[in-house]
């Protein structure tokens, strides 16, 4: 009777934790279906191949991009302390309810969204 041959690659570990397996759970899977001992090249691989993979999150922002810095300076003091100024001259906001607050603001330093 022959056994399975199952073919690891990082892809197909990135693919296990991305579905939630962690690496105690992916080497006893390996463990329970093959017919030998797992070799410890092998057990080595996969422990760097986890410890490889990271979570992100992902966020919708609203972007104020600025001519100049002391603009964007200007946008900063006007925004509180919701806003985050990712470069000289851009700075982000968490949503287009916010935005509407600091526009006016704005109105009243004299600088003005364009549409």
């Amino acid at each position: 009777m022959e056994g399975n041959l199952l073919k690891l690659t990082s892809s197909s570990i990135y693919r296990a934790v991305g579905k939630g397996m962690r690496l105690d759970e992916i080497l006893e899977t390996l463990t329970k279906t093959s017919d030998k001992a797992v070799p410890p090249a092998v057990v080595q691989q996969i422990t760097l191949w986890v410890s490889e993979c990271r979570r992100v999150s992902a966020e919708t922002r609203v972007l104020i991009t600025c001519p100049a810095e002391e603009t964007a300076l200007k946008v900063m003091a006007s925004s509180g302390n919701k806003a985050v100024q990712l470069s000289e001259t851009v700075i982000a906001l968490p949503d287009r309810k916010y935005l509407k607050k600091v526009e006016k603001l704005l109105k009243i330093k004299g600088i003005f969204l364009n549409s």
